[in-house]
């Protein structure tokens, strides 16, 4: 009796553990920020907040607004502008540890941009917040949000945000997109932005991608296309530019805007599975396993051995079959079928079982963690713990066990 005791305790705390571990039921990484749903539906952030991108401000979308009116009637000196400016920027502080955006319990969906965030609700609501200078919240204004403000009536199924632009999928499987679009970004054939979500295709589509000023959609034939510009460098390294001026999705053509010559026609493959967007390279897998890749190659982060910029997609590895891909800025990541974690490209701290870094080859890293999946900036190992890839250096993410339930 007293065995049967034992072994229930034992597995009552292997059962708390277990759950400890996996509390957090999704998590998206951004520039310098992180979002969160725990297995209760809530909604958690987590990082810098300079823009609101937390969304646990105590300001109104009215309220924001009034500030904004006021600053531009230039009455910094009124008792309701000193006010509202005290309590926005009281909320826009930096925090280490996660806070709780809200009270609801119905969030599916999160995704982390530069300094926008997003959420998708149970009954397909998109919600914004944050950075909204170029209009990448979709609202219709300039002005940042710095708590959770509904986007339009529309459901939606995904959203991605690169470093100012927006891109979504509607329920119906039509493509939208809104915010910046210098470089050819939202895909509408031209190079006028945005405050409102823009149709930029009838076709149907499962899956978006974006980062810095590129955009990228996987349709639910199979087939990829990639818009923008995939290989913008700060203006000192740029050479060209590359935005989408036939709006035929399935065939469409990049062209160089300078010199005007066709450059590029997608691939006709139709077996693409997942993609994940660098700041400037994007990594794709098909069907498969095999590891494919576009986009600037300068830190070797295509792991090929071809210096520069790649105009097509390239086949990265074909002779491994690859589960699941990963990204950083100009760092990319892959698990093989031993759950064994690979990167390769910009030097990014994370080191091989050699301790030493990786960047010109495919390189074994962490190697006593077996991980379960990858995206933007982190991981899952296989006990539910998450991990961010930082800059010199990977951390585990924080327990959510201990962050305070409603």
């Amino acid at each position: 009796m007293k065995g049967n005791k034992f072994l229930v305790i034992l597995l009552l705390i292997f059962a708390n553990n277990l759950c400890a571990q996996d509390c957090w039921k999704i998590i998206s990484t951004g520039a310098d920020h992180t979002l969160a749903i725990k297995r209760d539906g809530t909604l958690w952030a987590w990082g810098k907040n300079f823009s609101g991108q937390l969304g646990n401000g105590n300001l109104t979308s009215q309220e924001v607004k009034r500030i904004y009116e006021l600053r531009s009637a230039q009455k910094y000196k009124s008792k309701e502008y000193k006010d509202l400016n005290e309590r926005f920027f009281h909320t826009n502080i930096t925090s280490d540890i996660p806070v709780q955006i809200g009270g609801d319990t119905d969030w599916i969906k999160v995704q982390a941009g530069g300094d926008q965030s997003f959420a998708i609700k149970k009954d397909g609501t998109l919600w914004g917040w944050g950075d909204n200078y170029y209009g990448q919240l979709g609202d219709g204004t300039i002005n940042n949000v710095n708590v959770p403000l509904q986007i339009g009536s529309e459901k939606w199924t995904d959203v991605a945000s690169g470093a100012r632009h927006t891109i979504a999928i509607r329920e119906d499987g039509t493509l939208w997109a809104w915010g910046d679009n210098s470089f050819g970004q939202l895909g509408d054939g031209s190079t006028t932005s945005s405050l409102q979500p823009v149709q930029i295709s009838t076709e149907k589509w499962r899956e978006v991608a974006a980062n810095t000023w590129y955009s990228a959609a996987i349709s639910q034939e199979g087939f990829l296309l990639i818009w923008g510009d995939v290989h913008r460098r700060p203006i000192m390294y740029a050479s060209s530019f590359y935005k989408l001026v036939a709006v035929n999705l399935l065939y469409a053509s990049l062209i160089d805007s300078k010199n005007k010559n066709p450059i590029k026609k997608m691939s006709s493959k139709k077996d693409w599975v997942k993609i994940v967007a660098g700041n400037y390279h994007l990594l794709a897998l098909d069907s498969q396993g095999h590891l494919w890749g576009t986009g600037d190659n300068d830190e070797k982060q295509l792991g090929i051995n071809i210096k520069g910029k790649i105009n097509d997609i390239e086949l990265i590895d074909g002779t491994r079959k690859w589960s699941d891909i990963g990204s950083n800025k100009l760092t990319s990541y892959a698990l093989d079928a031993d759950l064994r974690l690979w990167g390769w490209g910009k030097v990014s701290g994370l080191y091989t079982g050699e301790n030493m870094l990786f960047k010109d080859k495919m390189s074994l890293i962490i190697p006593d963690i077996k991980w379960k999946n990858l995206s933007y900036r982190h991981g899952k190992d296989v006990e539910g713990n998450y991990f961010s890839f930082e800059d010199y250096s990977y951390k585990k993410f924080p327990d959510c066990s201990n962050v305070p339930d409603n």
